[in-house]
């Protein structure tokens, strides 16, 4: 008996353990499903918060709808535009941010959240209608503009160019700009404001520089970072109160002054490549000498002849031709590349800025220094020492600006501007534009474009240039037959008064102007006549040949200094009273100005 109690009491035992694991086994399972399931269910909730789509309307501050509103999510590229009804649906998350933006109208940042329509009133921007705009004889806010005047950042004038003329092209909406040469020197750009305006194309606007009326050459030279302003006044309404003067449209331009505060000093140097925009394909001298007799055969061809006429011979030999392809004694038979023997296809050039501004309650200043050097393509030969003097365009430019403002007392200030360009020009004698006409009309295979020395000439002291025809061009004997030096210095002294006559009438205020300035320009000339040799005889077993001067009588040498002076000094006189007057919303200008 005992031992079947035993017996039974370990059966309970062992079934008592194996319903305790298949319980703990269910549990288990149960429990993994349940976490299994919650995960699923978390995954689902999160993508649906996350997803969601956001709806509005945009409206200005007299509920009109807004069209065309762009709304982009912060920090993305993701964005849509209102419709007509200012209407519009984005997909967005509940961390996400819009951007409403629209030009002229405050912009708006709003947080999405757990909104489901976010509808926007978008204001005006108070600040731009409060921006001071440049307009004829002084400022005016851009609310009271009336008048066609276009207004340019001066940072989208800056240029690796020395001339600020060439920044005009495409920046400038309603203003024309080409240039005819990019000659250092003489590359002013040809300019008009809204069209022709006057016949014989006398399209020069008229440009003031701080107030005062200023050349096209002082527009080309100004430094781009001394520029705090510039403004272009193109319609009848904007150039009124200069009159016929105004006729061809304004262009203003302010310099920089100095702000009160601790000296600020800022500085610029570029150094870029200069290359020729389009280069031609220029035939070498087979192909030149082809297609030459082939004209010649046409224009005969196309002629009425009789039986008796005898068609006339090439005009270049097939042996010459053939020669000529084989490379034999380029002096006999010449092949010349007459652009890449002058001209180079790239050159170097270098400007640099440095301005510093400041001041106290007493005055404000602004000082700056500039440089700019131009070098031009023509090659110098120094190898073969045909010349000892380099004949290659280089200009050397310094600028110089000083803007200070003298605070004489609560009511009287005084404005001083002085500036100052040098330039040292060094050039061929003959212009750079006339040396490429000709060699656009130069033959690559009449002559060489130096000699080498016969036996005739081998103690001649100058250089055999070659030539067929007193008559004919030698493109390398004109580029080197002499040079051109010029200095030339401009000079302006400016100073304004500005007082408050408010002890008179409350808001009347005077301002007189005043300017003196000055250029002169010295040029000294140094040139020689050229010695053209040509083909007397050629002995082709030898290759050997004789040569005899085209010009006996000239004299190969550097004449005396051709000087030439020139300047002109200009005066000029402006008064001016202003008075304003607020009442509320409303305001009046009154000005008169003489001259």
């Amino acid at each position: 008996m005992k031992k079947k109690k035993m017996m039974f009491s370990l059966r309970k035992a062992q079934l008592f353990i194996k319903v305790f694991f298949l319980v703990l086994l269910f549990n288990g399972f149960s429990l993994r499903a349940a976490v299994n399931t919650n995960g699923i269910t978390n995954e689902k909730s999160s993508v649906t918060q996350q997803n969601r789509t956001v709806k509005g309307k945009v409206v200005d501050e007299k509920g009109n709808p807004l069209p065309g509103v762009t709304i982009i999510i912060v920090g993305s590229t993701k964005g849509v535009s209102t419709d007509l009804d200012g209407s519009y649906s984005i997909d967005v998350k509940s961390t996400d941010k819009l951007s409403f933006t629209f030009i002229g109208l405050e912009s708006q940042t709003i947080e999405v959240g757990d909104k489901k329509a976010i509808d926007v009133v978008m204001r005006e921007q108070s600040e731009l209608l409060d921006e001071v705009q440049i307009v004829a004889f002084g400022k005016q806010k851009k609310e009271s503009v009336i008048a066609s005047i276009e207004t340019v950042n001066a940072k989208d004038l800056r240029m690796p160019s020395s001339n600020l003329t060439t920044a005009f092209a495409g920046r400038i909406p309603g203003v024309i700009s080409y240039q005819t040469t990019g000659e250092p020197g003489m590359d002013n750009a040809q300019f008009f404001v809204r069209g022709v305006t006057t016949f014989g194309y006398k399209s020069d606007p008229l440009i003031l520089i701080d107030g005062f009326e200023a050349s096209t050459t002082d527009l080309a030279r100004i430094q781009p970072d001394d520029i705090e302003s510039f403004s272009v006044l193109k319609d009848a309404s904007a150039t009124v109160l200069y009159g016929a003067r105004g006729a061809n449209g304004i262009i203003i331009v302010n310099t920089k002054s100095g702000q009160e505060g601790k000296v600020k000093i800022f500085s610029r140097i570029d150094m870029n490549i200069a290359t020729p925009t389009k280069l031609l394909k220029l035939l070498d001298g087979v192909e030149y000498m082809n297609l030459y007799n082939q004209a010649l055969v046409s224009r005969y061809d196309d002629q009425e002849h009789s039986a008796d006429d005898i068609p006339t011979p090439p005009w270049y030999s097939e042996e010459k031709i053939r020669a000529t392809e084989r490379g034999d004694n380029p002096m006999i038979y010449p092949n010349i590349n007459w652009y890449d023997m002058l001209f180079k296809r790239q050159t170097y050039n270098t400007k640099a800025n440095v301005n510093l501004s400041g001041g106290s309650q007493m005055a404000t200043f602004y000082v700056a220094a500039g440089f700019d050097q131009e070098t031009g393509l023509l090659k110098v030969d120094n190898q073969d020492n045909l010349n000892n003097f380099n004949n290659n365009i280089n200009i050397n430019r310094f600028h110089l600006r000083s803007n200070v403002v003298f605070k004489l007392g609560k009511t009287t200030e005084l404005d001083t501007r002085i500036y100052g360009r040098f330039e040292r020009y060094n050039g061929p004698y003959i212009d750079a534009g006339d040396i490429f006409k000709m060699v656009m009309d130069s033959n690559p295979v009449d002559f060489p474009a130096v000699w080498k020395p016969d036996t005739r000439n081998e103690s001649t002291r100058w250089t055999l240039f070659g030539n067929a025809d007193p008559m004919k061009v030698n493109p390398f004997a004109q580029m080197v037959r002499g040079y051109k030096e010029r200095n030339e210095n401009t000079i302006t002294v400016q100073g304004t008064l500005r007082q408050d006559l408010g002890f008179i009438l409350p808001n009347l205020k005077f301002e007189g102007k005043i300017s003196a300035s000055t250029w002169n320009s010295n040029t000294g000339s140094r040139s020689y006549t050229p010695s053209y040799y040509a083909l007397e005889q050629y002995d082709p077993f030898v290759d050997e040949y004789t040569l005899y001067n085209l010009t006996p009588n000239n004299v190969p040498y550097l004449g005396d200094t051709e000087a030439a002076r020139d300047g002109n000094t200009h005066f000029y006189f402006e008064g001016r009273l202003n008075w304003d007057q607020t009442w509320d919303k409303h305001s009046v200008s009154l000005m008169t100005v003489g001259i």
